[in-house]
């Protein structure tokens, strides 16, 4: 009875700890451990694309592929692999109605045509987020599953400085991921290899996820996106605030060895644009018809136009168009460059509300993550939507992605601070005809009693 209190003790008061395993015991059956490759393997195919890097195997359609097969195993396998945990998750409930909202406003878009690809590319994000956020909530599990991230992001973008790929001199994929998507899925992966370098109990391990933050912060820098680096800051700061101090020290001496090492290998190009943060206010995007600061202001336009339905999915370009041949003006067909005005403008209200909720939900699982020493959610979470503030990402892979992991460490902690302390001790309650009820536990003293046999 003393061993249990004292590690009942050690645990973080206030909350529940999730049991084990679906089945109660130490080990994962055999859908767990297929439950935690999938969600490996369809984020290297659908996030990180890894599969645009080989032209090749793009004929099979991976994706496709893996997505099919992924479904009928979980059709045949639900209970075992505990899908009811993921399906009465909150934010999963408000993941499929973003997407049910995506598919009833898909008729009343400018461009119906365009807004059908959010069908498809709707239903990828989902099963991305449920294949994530199936992954077995256990500590050793979740590792697997952040050290994964991390490698495989990693490699994607060693693969793109390798495949040479480039968008007016910045890095960038052969397949769907362009410089400013290829920075923010890197800024998002960082946490996952800081908080590895700094908790590892292995040094091997520790110099390795350090050493593929120093590739994803160079391949970053090689993207020439001024958002990723705003975004990388922010996973730091995030990072470095829930450590102890010991680690701390050691991820402020790594960042600050790391740092000149990586600006020293950014061409001078984008070391120069980079500079520009410090000086906006000559920025295109201050002052242009085309930066971002008009393109918002025009979507408010766009938005009054179609306010409850929106103009459909991935039509904001499709607005700005319509809108430039009617006042025959010659410019581009731009993307509204803002997640949240791309929700609102693109889905109405109602979806716009929708994605709100969304990240409410999002932000109060990363926060009580944050409380109990996991601050790499949080720091991912606020890496994307920092970079997405100035890009198109209301429907991004990455955020699916980032959505089920926050699913999948969440259920780690079952009951919310507090709500242990508040249960209170049932007593005895008399049963009928006289006879005596079911005996209660006592109530433990918060003191100790002193007894008659005491000195005094």
């Amino acid at each position: 009875m003393i061993a249990a209190r004292a590690a009942v003790a050690r645990r973080r008061p206030g909350y529940a700890y999730a049991a084990p395993g679906a089945n109660g015991g130490s080990r994962l059956t055999k859908e767990e451990q297929w439950a935690l490759w999938a969600g490996i393997i369809l984020f290297s195919l659908v996030a990180a694309r890894l599969g645009d890097f080989f032209p090749m195997a793009t004929r099979l359609k991976p994706v496709m592929l893996s997505l099919v097969l992924y479904g009928l195993y979980v059709a045949t396998n639900h209970r075992r692999m505990g899908a009811n945990r993921v399906t009465r998750d909150t934010l999963f409930k408000l993941i499929v109605l973003y997407y049910l909202w995506i598919l009833a406003s898909t008729p009343f878009a400018i461009w119906v045509g365009g807004a059908f690809r959010g069908v498809k590319i709707g239903a990828m994000g989902v099963s991305l987020a449920f294949a994530v956020a199936l992954v077995p909530a256990r500590p050793a599990q979740l590792k697997i599953l952040q050290r994964a991230i991390a490698v495989v992001t990693a490699v994607s973008a060693a693969l793109a400085v390798n495949a040479g790929t480039m968008e007016a001199g910045r890095v960038t994929t052969p397949g769907l991921l362009d410089p400013n998507d290829l920075a923010s899925l890197l800024a998002a992966a960082v946490p996952f290899a800081m908080v590895a370098g700094t908790s590892d109990k292995s040094k091997k391990m520790r110099l390795a996820a350090w050493g593929l933050a120093l590739v994803m912060c160079i391949v970053l820098l090689q993207t020439g996106s001024r958002g990723g680096i705003l975004a990388l800051a922010i996973a730091v700061l995030v990072v470095v605030s829930r450590m102890n101090f010991r680690r701390t020290i050691a991820a402020v001496v790594m960042s600050a060895a790391l740092g000149p090492a990586v600006w020293t290998v950014t061409p001078p190009e984008l070391q120069e644009r980079f500079s520009t943060l410090l000086e906006l206010e000559d920025d295109y995007n201050m002052t242009a018809s085309y930066g971002r600061i008009a393109t918002w202001k025009r979507g408010i336009i766009h938005f009054s136009e179609a306010p409850l339905t929106g103009v459909g999915w991935g039509n904001f370009g499709t607005a700005e168009g319509r809108m430039m041949q009617s006042l025959n003006i010659q410019g581009q067909w731009l993307t509204a460059h803002n997640i949240l005005v791309q929700a609102f403008v693109e889905l109405g209200i109602p979806g716009g509300t929708i994605f709100l909720a969304m990240m409410w939900v999002a932000f109060g699982k990363a926060i009580r993550l944050w409380r109990d020493k996991q601050p790499e959610y949080l720091a991912s979470l606020c890496a994307f939507l920092t970079g997405a503030m100035f890009l198109s990402h209301a429907y991004s892979y990455t955020l699916f992605a980032i959505l089920g992991l926050l699913i999948a460490a969440s259920h780690s902690l079952r009951a919310g601070p507090g709500r242990l302390a508040r249960q209170r001790p049932r007593r005895r309650v008399p049963a009928p005809h006289g006879r005596a009820g079911p005996r209660m536990p006592a109530p433990v003293a918060a003191h100790p009693v002193r007894s008659s046999f005491d000195p005094a």
